[in-house]
């Protein structure tokens, strides 16, 4: 190697150093990467729509309040037994 070639050499070599020193710290102060999209779909349940409880303590209010909650509760049941269904699920014998 010629004198010329060596300084080429260390100055690229000094710059592929410096620019992954670089990419490294941007890549620690980076946002936290996003979640995956989840392959399955949300379903929405019946009650999201009035979720937001009303204000006061009227007997009014307070039966709005626990209707609220009843259909909320309803729907977290009907997706736990679909959770629960889901997982026991059979695994299916797949002949070759």
């Amino acid at each position: 190697m010629t004198s010329k070639s060596k300084v080429i050499f260390w100055i690229i070599a000094i710059i592929v150093v410096v620019g992954l020193i670089w990419w490294y710290s941007q890549w620690q102060a980076g946002s936290p990467a996003a979640p995956e999209q989840s392959p399955y779909s949300a379903t929405s349940t019946s009650g999201t729509s009035s979720s937001v409880l009303p204000q006061g303590n009227s007997n009014t209010a307070l039966d709005q309040s626990l209707q609220t909650i009843d259909s909320q509760l309803s729907g977290l049941s009907s997706d736990s037994a679909s959770i629960d269904q889901g997982l026991n699920d059979q695994p299916i014998v797949q002949g070759q």
